[in-house]
């Protein structure tokens, strides 16, 4: 028997770099929209998230400009770049969320998420790993995680 349990779907984090978590944060209230999670793994028991905002991008562009090197750490996506969203969109790597597995299981509101495999260039890979290493608000011990 195949187990589909949420613990399940924890552990297989991080097995594919080119994979798109959706789930609803409890961090973010009940009532907020699911977010778009990308995992960059880093270890075998840690995993490595960034939420990006398909609703304020103008907002955050807003937030990051008095500090140019934040500001490009944000990379704009178009509905081009990933064939699901719907509207444009931005990945903060200025604030990725680090967490083991068990936590984020903890995190995961109504035991809800969504994989979307495949999905993401290798290029877009590359490009997140990059700007997350040369922002300035990202904590060293973090970057220093980051596989090449």
């Amino acid at each position: 028997m195949i187990d589909f349990s949420l613990s399940s779907k924890i552990k297989a984090i991080g097995a594919n770099q080119n994979t798109i978590y959706i789930f609803k944060n409890k961090n973010f209230g009940k009532n907020a929209p699911e977010h778009f999670h990308i995992s960059i793994p880093i270890s075998v028991q840690e995993c490595l998230l960034l939420v990006f905002t398909t609703s304020k991008v103008e907002e955050k562009k807003t937030f990051y400009k008095s500090n140019p090197k934040a500001l490009s750490s944000l990379i704009d996506l178009s509905v081009s770049d990933l064939k699901f969203i719907t509207k444009d969109c931005l990945i903060d790597c200025n604030n990725p969320l680090y967490y083991s597995k068990e936590e984020l299981e903890t995190l995961i509101l109504d035991g809800e998420i969504i994989f979307k495999e495949d999905e993401i260039s290798n290029d877009l890979i590359k490009d997140i790993k990059n700007k997350i290493k040369s922002s300035p608000l990202v904590k060293p011990f973090i970057k220093k995680k980051i596989l090449p």
